[in-house]
């Protein structure tokens, strides 16, 4: 039995728990597709798509004049108001913001974060 528990355990490291994912995610809370904050965002965040594959950053985007799926209604903090938000590969909240925000202020809190820090050493 000792050893089954050891290979277990040497096989087990490394293994994130199941509600860790492989992507880190930023949403867009946005009241409509029009929205000027939105769409200024977007053009910041499509700027940089190599840096955003490099640190697995899926993109999403909601609006409110088109209804929001169940779990995103749970993100909203000011309703109709344009919002990025964040989200580690734990599916933690790592950042929100209702303005525009840069490539530097996101990557900034990305790169120092440990699964990232793990994967620029590999």
């Amino acid at each position: 039995m000792p050893i089954l528990s050891l290979l277990i355990f040497v096989f087990s490291f490394g293994c994130y728990p199941p509600q860790f994912r492989d992507y880190r995610e930023v949403i867009l809370l946005a009241p409509h597709k029009e929205d000027a904050t939105y769409i200024r965002q977007l053009q910041v965040l499509k700027a940089d798509e190599k840096g955003l594959a490099e640190r697995d950053i899926k993109l999403s985007t909601y609006f409110f004049d088109e209804g929001l799926p169940k779990e995103q209604l749970k993100l909203i903090t000011k309703p109709h108001t344009f919002t990025i938000i964040l989200l580690g590969k734990d599916g933690g909240e790592k950042y929100r913001s209702h303005q525009i925000s840069s490539l530097n202020t996101l990557y900034k809190i990305i790169d120092v974060m440990p699964m990232r820090r793990a994967e620029m050493g590999k």
